[in-house]
């Protein structure tokens, strides 16, 4: 029977050393979010980071922000102001969510599949896709008060 090899040893990378691979260097922001910005594009949220950590394709994710599919597969398109703020919103509430969800996955699933009572049994999804994540975050901010939902 082959001995099993910790994870360093077959992937042949030493200890100790940072990885550049996934996750290695993008750290957490100031917030507390993890940062889903990238050096090709300093400032800016990048779509490929996000959908590869929400487990989804970008042509998912621009559908899930209501946006058409070459949004995030075009450079010039990434960079538009509607596509960046909606990047934020999605982010912004997964972000806020995560914490009592436990994993951004299970964040992603409730922004995504549940309705909220409170909003008209609309989904944060919908809400964000149709230009009205204000209300979410109104929402989000009066249950951390201790509101009801």
């Amino acid at each position: 029977m082959a001995a099993i090899k910790p994870a360093a040893a077959r992937s042949g990378k030493s200890k100790g050393k940072p990885s550049a691979g996934r996750g290695g260097g993008a750290g957490t922001r100031a917030t507390g979010r993890p940062d889903t910005t990238t050096p090709a594009l300093p400032g800016l949220i990048d779509p490929q980071t996000v959908a590869r950590d929400l487990g989804i394709t970008k042509s998912d994710l621009a559908a899930t922000l209501g946006l058409p599919a070459d949004a995030l597969l075009r450079a010039e398109r990434v960079h538009a102001e509607k596509t960046q703020a909606r990047l934020g919103e999605l982010m912004e509430i997964i972000g806020r969510v995560e914490t009592w969800c436990g994993t951004k996955r299970a964040a992603f699933a409730w922004y995504r599949g549940q309705g909220i009572a409170a909003l008209g049994d609309e989904t944060a999804e919908a809400m964000v896709k149709t230009n009205r994540a204000g209300v979410v975050r109104t929402y989000l901010n009066a249950i951390a008060a201790g509101s009801f939902a």
